[in-house]
């Protein structure tokens, strides 16, 4: 996983919801498991950015492993895992694992897709996530199909039907032709019927499979190009600057 996308990096270093540091040191950690369920327990993990010093929470799922049912004060990290200062015993040592069970955040992280992808596309790819994360397909199946008409909306795609508008783009973004492709295959997660029964098929890696094809084309349609106008830009300024200062300044003899 693309640690930039990852909250929890490791057991020093995080990404900051609140100041955007990436890879900031944290401390003032806290650790505590609540029962969900008679079967289920969530932990409830707090900690504090070394930059901003603002503190942020993550509500972890499936933490029965390597979790006990109380509140650990002193909690630290070490380069190898988390560990209680009172008997080091091991709340995890498997940080991609951990990242990938948080179901809920405060505040909620934005970093998670690209900044620079329209709002109007950029936050159902988030919501998509988030319910992901809470393996809420049907929600996360709407927020794709979501996304991808507003997307085509944009574009001004043309048709009677999904795959004669998919198609109609395609001479804009040659490049793009397999991720459209792939846009055109997941036609259920874009149907009108959203009930439970429609998404059953699809299961919660499909699903980031379709946010991770559709950030992107919306990287390689919005972002990329505003990037190279930017650097353009820049560089043209640079060397106007350096022109009118040659016209200005005379020639040393």
């Amino acid at each position: 996983m693309n640690v930039d996308k990852k909250q929890i990096i490791n057991a020093q270093q995080h990404n900051c919801a609140h100041c955007g540091t990436k890879g900031a040191n944290f401390y003032d950690i806290k650790y505590s498991v609540i029962d969900e369920s008679e079967n289920k327990k969530l932990g409830i993990l707090t900690i504090r950015c070394s930059c901003c010093h603002k503190s942020t929470t993550h509500l972890i799922k499936n933490i029965s492993s390597y979790s006990k049912n109380f509140e650990y004060e002193g909690f630290s990290g070490s380069s190898k895992g988390f560990y209680w200062c009172g008997d080091y015993h091991t709340i995890t040592e498997n940080f991609d694992e951990l990242d990938n069970n948080i179901i809920m955040s405060i505040p909620t992280p934005t970093f998670i897709i690209d900044a620079g992808i329209p709002k109007k596309l950029r936050d159902p790819l988030i919501e998509a996530g988030k319910c992901v994360k809470e393996n809420a397909l049907v929600g996360a199946s709407a927020c794709v199909r979501k996304a991808i008409y507003e997307f085509l909306l944009m574009e001004g795609a043309t048709g009677d039907n999904y795959d004669e508008k998919i198609k109609s783009i395609k001479g804009n973004w040659a490049h793009l032709s397999d991720y459209l492709d792939v846009l055109k295959g997941i036609k259920g997660v874009v149907s009108d019927q959203v009930h439970e029964d429609s998404f059953a098929a699809f299961s919660s890696d499909e699903i980031k499979y379709y946010v991770d094809v559709l950030e992107e084309i919306f990287r390689e349609v919005y972002v990329i190009p505003q990037q190279r106008q930017d650097r353009k830009k820049a560089i043209f300024a640079k060397f106007n600057a350096v022109k009118q200062d040659k016209e200005v300044t005379p020639n040393a003899k």
